[in-house]
């Protein structure tokens, strides 16, 4: 299993450094956790690379964990409506 940690701020200005770092851990094609302890800011850009992310790995057959539960980053994910298409990688 492949562990990664978010950056504080999940927002348009960190997605672009972010998004070749999820890229590559999906080419490992093993179950990721994506660690969200420190992000205290989230923006729609942000979800949407997640959600961008845990799609893509779904089509791969490769398990993604957002831990831990009730971080801001599910609260954004629940907020813009997105609970239900994320729910693999948001259950505890």
């Amino acid at each position: 299993m492949k562990t990664m940690d978010l950056p504080d701020t999940l927002n348009i200005a960190t997605v672009t450094e972010l998004y070749p770092r999820l890229n590559a851990a999906l080419e490992v094609g093993e179950a990721i956790t994506l660690r969200a302890e420190v992000v205290g800011r989230v923006d729609a850009a942000g979800v949407q690379l997640l959600l961008a992310f845990v799609r893509e790995a779904q089509a791969r057959q490769v398990e993604v964990t957002i831990t831990p539960e009730g971080s801001p980053v599910h609260e954004a994910i629940r907020d813009l409506g997105l609970g239900e298409s994320m729910a693999s990688a948001i259950s505890s």
